[in-house]
């Protein structure tokens, strides 16, 4: 879980900041799993896939500009 779940490209500049992000999230997640809400993974894998595939739309916008 955290920001090994995926990488950004070096040049966005988006790396710490997500891997803080990622990280509360994925805290959050888990500790929300141990109290009892098995839908926790489930949410938490929704967030980081949507936050994946935005990045993959603002990475492909960013080199089709260039």
């Amino acid at each position: 879980m955290g920001d090994a779940a995926f990488a950004y490209d070096p040049i966005s500049s988006y790396g710490i900041g997500s891997a803080l992000g990622s990280g509360y999230y994925a805290g959050n997640a888990i500790a929300d799993y141990l109290r009892g809400c098995k839908e926790a993974q489930l949410a938490y894998r929704m967030v980081t896939e949507r936050a994946f595939f935005q990045y993959l739309h603002m990475l492909r916008y960013q080199y089709l500009e260039e």
